[in-house]
């Protein structure tokens, strides 16, 4: 399958330095409102897509069209149409594990990389270091593979599993009703469904290629469903300077803290890492 058309925003000066806002579960563009708006006030160029599945881009209804070289597919595709030859690039939840992937296999398109709440996905989920704790956290990752079980639970009773799971979610009634579109949560699970199957990790998990581009890590201390080690150790398969940040919010830190985040991207799209 091509890559498919992303609906996006693309705000700010032409000619200035570019940075890309990927979103993840279960958002869209819209998370990202307060730091794409500081960041052009900043003087950048700022691109920010509905990923697959989410916002107002297509939805495959074949779960494989969710595997992530697709994936990093329409996020290079986009940037070619829009002529962006290199970009920093930030990534939240599924963006944060997009965007490892994209910072590791395409250096010379990504400058340097934020990662929001996710961290190394090869650290991830790498139980010698995370244990039994990140397991227990991501129980929802397990429940997400099973196809129309899944959907059913967290829609019964006018979406109270999903409420419950996503309490932390400043916005969570605004996600219900994205999801509640046809095919949308399908999609939503889709990534969870072609990207985390359990068979993978027992396997060994999932291995990149060293990152060779800055790396800025961010992590909310009160993030219910994500530790800090896989984030916080990331410096040990980065090749580059690499820094870590905890904030006072949850999975979230871009609704929980909009100012402290707005700041930090600004100084790393600037090339000015913390520390």
């Amino acid at each position: 399958m091509d890559a498919l058309e992303l609906a996006f925003l693309d705000e700010g000066p032409r000619e200035t330095p570019v940075v890309v806002l990927l979103h993840g579960f279960p958002d869209s563009s819209a998370l990202w409102r307060a730091q794409a708006a500081a960041l052009v006030a900043a003087g950048f160029r700022v691109v920010v897509p509905d990923l697959r599945g989410f916002g107002d881009s297509p939805a495959p209804a074949a779960t494989d069209a969710y595997a992530l070289p697709l994936l990093m597919a329409d996020v290079l595709a986009l940037l070619d149409r829009l002529g962006v030859g290199e970009a920093a690039l930030v990534g939240h939840d599924w963006g944060a594990a997009l965007g490892w992937v994209l910072a590791a296999y395409h250096p010379a398109r990504f400058t340097r990389f934020c990662a929001v709440s996710v961290g190394h996905p090869s650290l991830l989920w790498d139980l010698s270091l995370t244990g039994v704790e990140q397991m227990e956290r991501s129980w929802y990752v397990w429940l997400f593979q099973f196809e129309d079980a899944a959907e059913a639970l967290l829609t019964r009773d006018d979406w109270a599993l999903f409420r419950a799971w996503a309490r932390h979610h400043p916005e969570c009634p605004r996600q219900i009703a994205q999801l509640s579109r046809p095919g949308r949560l399908f999609a939503a699970l889709a990534w969870y469904r072609a990207n985390s199957r359990p068979r993978a990790f027992a396997e060994g998990g999932f291995s990149l290629p060293r990152l060779q581009v800055p790396v800025l890590t961010v992590w909310g201390e009160s993030d219910p469903y994500v530790g800090e080690v896989a984030l916080r150790d990331a410096h040990r398969l980065v090749d580059a300077p690499c820094t870590h940040v905890r904030l006072p919010a949850g999975h979230w830190p871009m609704l929980d803290a909009p100012q402290q985040v707005s700041a930090l991207l600004c100084d790393f799209a600037a090339g000015r890492l913390p520390g």
